[in-house]
């Protein structure tokens, strides 16, 4: 599934915009069950894909440890980007 979340307390300052980006990519890239899609810190957005509830759950707890509490989920939907990775790996070309 593909959700986007609008998040509190992201700096749209062009000092930080690189600095959240890179707080907010480094932390949800420990999470092995999400593929992080976009960082927008203008929009105070961020866009991911992951593979089941508890993952969700584990990144909204990650993003609320470094400062960053989600301020209400957006969209979820079936990602067709999920699914051929899906078969990239597992070696099946049917999308």
């Amino acid at each position: 599934m593909k959700v986007s979340m609008q998040l509190n307390n992201l700096n749209d300052n062009d000092l930080t915009i690189d600095s959240c980006k890179g707080r907010i990519c480094r932390n949800l890239s420990r999470i092995m069950d999400i593929k992080v899609v976009e960082v927008n810190v203008k929009e105070r957005m961020i866009s991911f894909i992951y593979e089941n509830p508890k993952a969700l759950l584990m990144v909204t707890d990650e993003l609320r440890r470094i400062g960053y509490p989600v301020k209400k989920i957006i969209k979820i939907t079936k990602a067709k980007l999920y699914n051929r990775i899906v078969n990239k790996q597992t070696g099946q070309i049917k999308q």
